[in-house]
């Protein structure tokens, strides 16, 4: 199944997430409550993250960008 992709805002901070785990050539993808509270147009509380790094792998990258 292919990915729906829309161009929903998340803010600069989801954004680069995402930007930095894809530079790395991960997969990140912002699921959950997050995408339907947008789609609603109820206010986030909190933004979910889906990708294929492991914890270990996200710290490392993590420790590098400090």
């Amino acid at each position: 199944m292919k990915p729906i992709k829309m161009n929903l805002d998340f803010g600069r901070e989801a954004e680069e997430i995402c930007r930095i785990l894809r530079r790395h050539d991960y997969e990140c993808y912002i699921v959950g409550g997050a995408v339907r509270d947008k789609l609603l147009g109820k206010e986030l509380h909190d933004i979910d993250f889906a990708t294929n790094a492991t914890p270990d792998e996200i710290e490392s990258i993590s420790r590098r960008r400090v």
